[in-house]
């Protein structure tokens, strides 16, 4: 746990050495903060042992199988994330070494990452930085890295749906699904183009929430049937996983600030750039929330949580900039969000203890 809780350290120093002196608003500055600590959480998850995360291994050994295929052989393989297995064919072009696909993986998990906090939290890329840690996605990614090159693509995708933009946001959840299947459930996003984003129509979205949670089980069950090698999540709930129900610790913490952001559009004026930006995170908090309380009883969910759950680290900064003292209520937040990380990695969620480094043979507890 120690080496992670460095890393945490680390970045907030990052923040303190940049930002001591100058204008906190430049640009250059965020670039330098981002690189910073992105090549570090980078150097830790890519160089880790493929003992790190409980899938590591796993994939490693489809990277190692996917290298042996032809080009003709995956086209005609009919395989149903076949981008995924296409980027593992080019990758192994390069080396074919167990590890590659790791520190490879890692390099795109992290790079999206950045770039999806540059090109949507201007203000402030401090905050959604340290979320990113703190709320588990490091960690979750360590386990099912080809689900978060999925999951980033998505996120990434939240710059089309700002501007309005349907087929490079259709593109991209085409790409996401062929790279891990549940990233389908991305669509669900597209009404977002068509709802009038006015106050009234919040009430009648949530009203469709619930009624999509009462047909939920067989629109599951339908979806399995698509993709019969999820069906094994079917049986399992988050309560009976070890480590997993502290997750629940998290969703609490988005229903607290689903409340602030209706609030903020029913009490404050706000311009339309703004109330546009709270409405589309107020619709995917809103699914973030419903399935994250439903995966308890059906694990499955919690994989598909996450396609929404990421945007959290963008959205409450921005929340949190709407409050006079702002900057006072984000070193108290970020204080506190230390703790939901230590406590799932006191649980060891996604197997990411202990750390072992397969470059330099280092093991830490």
């Amino acid at each position: 746990m120690l080496i992670y809780i460095l890393v945490f350290i680390l970045i907030n120093f990052y923040y303190f050495f940049i930002y001591i002196n100058g204008n906190n608003k430049s640009l250059k500055k965020k670039k330098i903060f981002l690189f910073f600590s992105f090549l570090t959480m980078f150097l830790i998850m890519g160089f880790r042992s493929e003992n790190v995360g409980t899938d590591t291994s796993l994939y490693c050994n489809i990277f190692i199988k996917n290298s042996t295929l032809s080009f003709m052989d995956i086209l005609k393989s009919g395989d149903s994330a076949i981008l995924y297995v296409l980027y593992n064919k080019l990758v192994s072009l390069f080396s074919n070494d167990r590890n590659a696909i790791i520190v490879i993986n890692s390099f795109v998990i992290c790079l999206l990452t950045a770039i999806f906090i540059y090109n949507n939290s201007k203000k402030n890329v401090i905050l959604p930085t340290i979320l990113f840690m703190s709320f588990y996605h490091y960690f979750s990614a360590m386990n099912i890295s080809r689900q978060y090159i999925a999951v980033l693509l998505i996120a990434n995708s939240l710059y089309f749906l700002k501007l309005n933009k349907k087929l490079p946001f259709i593109f991209m959840c085409i790409c996401a699904t062929f790279i891990h299947n549940t990233a389908i459930i991305s669509f669900t996003l597209l009404p977002i183009f068509f709802i009038k984003r006015n106050k009234k129509k919040l009430y009648i979205y949530l009203f469709s929430l619930f009624v999509i949670a009462l047909f939920l089980d067989k629109i599951i069950a339908i979806f399995s049937q698509i993709f019969p090698h999820y069906e094994l999540y079917l049986n399992n709930n988050l309560l009976t996983e070890v480590g997993q129900n502290k997750k629940i610790l998290i969703t609490f913490i988005y229903i607290i600030f689903e409340i602030i952001i209706l609030i903020l559009l029913r009490k404050k004026t706000l311009k339309i750039e703004e109330e546009n930006s709270l409405f589309i995170y107020y619709f995917i908090n809103a699914l973030a929330i419903l399935i994250g309380i439903l995966s308890l009883k059906i694990m499955l969910l919690s994989r598909i949580e996450v396609y929404f759950s990421i945007f959290a680290i963008i959205y409450i900064p921005y929340i949190l900039s709407f409050f006079k003292d702002k900057i006072l209520y984000i070193y108290i937040f970020t204080l506190l969000m230390i703790l939901p990380m230590l406590i799932q990695l006191k649980s060891n969620n996604s197997e990411v203890l202990p750390y072992e480094n397969w470059l330099f043979h280092i093991k830490v507890n």
